[in-house]
């Protein structure tokens, strides 16, 4: 089964509906590239496996597995199996920050420091009925579903807290690695903070640490891989999902987006990191 045109129609519609879930995906939209999304992801494998990176971690996807995608950051597809089968809920924007505001914990910080959670058998199957509850109330109109975005919310919301339970040892290991803890607010900011600055210092005084020492920790903690290196490639790959999602627009407006001063300087940057000009990406100058 062919999932990719279903996923864009479907994806492309979800400020609208505010919540789209597609059952029997069977592989990802693109495999081996960079892929950024606006929208919040909850990924759970039914069967078989996929295998990729997530903000440049090994983000291994197995039966019984939720991946939670935060808006924003990297996903890496590399492989999937040929018996691979989940179920995508995707939220959009703006039920995302209101789910900031009315959840009950606010911890979605967990999320980014641990995306991955195995779940038994019994949480798996109580997660399947709150996505069909979840998908039911998403298919009804505002006339048929009277306070329908509200009725989301709080399913949502409930849903959240309920995974937040289920993964609660294994939050424990995650928030007691220091290293993965500052990479994973580096990383928050610098999907925030972008288009402010590319710099080093600039994140290592955010997160109060010296430039050295906040250095040595983000390499401890991807395996070798700088800031330095890590920011490039997270403004590269905004800037191809902007070239991808803007057919028209021009290379002087994706500079000012992105917070280049000027269009030669990206250029120049775009073509060291991808190494290709923006023209041949294929989109106009």
């Amino acid at each position: 089964m062919d999932i990719i045109n279903p996923y864009e129609r479907q994806i492309r519609a979800i400020e609208n509906t505010h919540v789209v879930v597609l059952r029997d995906v069977h592989h990802f939209p693109i495999y081996n590239q960079d892929f950024i999304s606006p929208h919040f992801e909850f990924v759970l494998t039914e069967k078989g496996s996929a295998d990729g990176l997530y903000d440049m971690q090994e983000m291994p996807l197995v039966k019984n597995s939720i991946a939670c995608i935060m808006p924003g950051h990297v996903l890496h597809p590399k492989s999937s199996s040929e018996d691979f089968q989940a179920i995508l809920l995707v939220l959009s924007q703006k039920i995302l920050n209101d789910l900031l505001y009315h959840s009950f914990s606010h911890d979605f910080q967990k999320f980014h420091y641990a995306p991955i959670c195995i779940l038994t058998d019994s949480q798996i199957e109580e997660a399947k009925v709150m996505i069909k509850i979840i998908e039911t109330i998403a298919a009804c109109s505002e006339e048929e579903q009277p306070h329908r975005y509200g009725m989301l919310l709080a399913l949502v919301s409930v849903a959240q807290e309920r995974l937040n339970v289920f993964r609660k040892e294994q939050d424990k290991e995650w928030y007691s690695n220091r290293s993965t803890a500052i990479f994973s607010q580096f990383c928050n900011l610098v999907v925030s903070d972008f288009r402010t600055s590319r710099e080093v210092n600039y994140y290592a005084q955010k997160l109060n640490l010296s430039p050295k020492h906040f250095s040595k920790v983000i390499r401890q903690a991807t395996n070798g891989i700088s800031a330095n290196e890590w920011i490039d490639q997270y403004v590269a790959a905004q800037a191809k999902r902007m070239l991808d999602s803007n057919p028209t627009m021009t290379i002087q407006e994706l500079t000012y987006r992105l917070g280049f001063t000027e269009e030669a300087s990206f250029c120049r940057f775009f073509k060291r990191i991808t190494g290709i000009t923006p023209k041949q990406y294929g989109r106009p100058i």
